[in-house]
């Protein structure tokens, strides 16, 4: 089974209680989430915006979406990771006394991957993860937990091609701790719904996704995708991929 979805109607999130809800109403059960479409993101006024984010992000023409750099070979492949692997890379990320989240000892690997694939002219690369900012923007935990839009930024973390070579795994999850800590937090979604109240109308996107920033890398983690929670009548699924155009 297929299916697509468009950033200009909501995020991943937004989608996973769609598919939910979906679910439920080809199974026959009660809908266990209640959209919300609310429009309570509004900008403060006057808006007000650090003036990091003009570094960030830019508004943009779907031209220039449309030529964003690419490599002329594509290749797409499907790796299984043991948990044990994973919980490795976790305490060597932790290796400094600082307890890492999987995300970030993953990411640190990646990184190093990154470092020793990309073209050697190259002196510095980025990494990236999508945010989602309900949580942030609300105290209450589950106030936001349904609402239908957009409500993610991108943090992104640079460092030195031989520093990332070189550099232990300890090291790089410092690094990716301090880059995401910058974005998880209200103010900084404050600041990006103000941002884009004063950039309107038009499309924005961050610089690094549009190819202006070298070379960068975004993970996005699907750990809480409703993979076992959908079946659509012909029994739970088992995988779940994510293909871009």
């Amino acid at each position: 089974m297929t299916f697509t979805f468009d950033h200009a109607l909501g995020d991943a999130s937004a989608f996973s209680k769609f598919l939910v809800a979906w679910s439920e109403i080809a199974m026959k059960k009660p809908i266990s989430c209640s959209p919300d479409h609310s429009r309570s993101l509004r900008a403060r006024f006057p808006p007000t915006y650090d003036p990091s984010l003009d570094e960030e992000f830019v508004s943009c023409t779907m031209e220039e979406i449309c030529n964003i750099p690419t490599f002329s070979i594509l290749l797409k492949r499907l790796y299984y990771i043991d948990e044990s692997s994973i919980n490795r890379l976790q305490r060597l990320a932790s290796a400094n006394g600082n307890k890492r989240t999987k995300i970030e000892a993953f990411s640190a690997y990646i990184w190093k991957v990154m470092a020793d694939a990309i073209d050697k002219n190259h002196e510095c690369c980025k990494i990236g993860w999508l945010v989602d900012g309900r949580s942030r923007l609300s105290k209450c935990q589950n106030s936001m937990s349904n609402y239908i839009g957009n409500v993610l930024s991108l943090a992104f973390g640079e460092s030195n091609v031989t520093d990332l070579k070189k550099g232990s795994i300890a090291g790089i999850a410092d690094i990716i701790h301090k880059a995401i800590s910058t974005v998880t937090n209200e103010a900084h979604f404050r600041n990006l719904i103000d941002w884009v109240e004063c950039h309107r109308p038009g499309l924005m996107i961050s610089k690094n996704v549009l190819g202006l920033g070298g070379p960068a890398l975004v993970i996005s983690s699907g750990r809480r995708f409703p993979v076992a929670e959908l079946d659509f009548g012909f029994g739970v699924q088992y995988s779940e991929q994510s293909v871009q155009p």
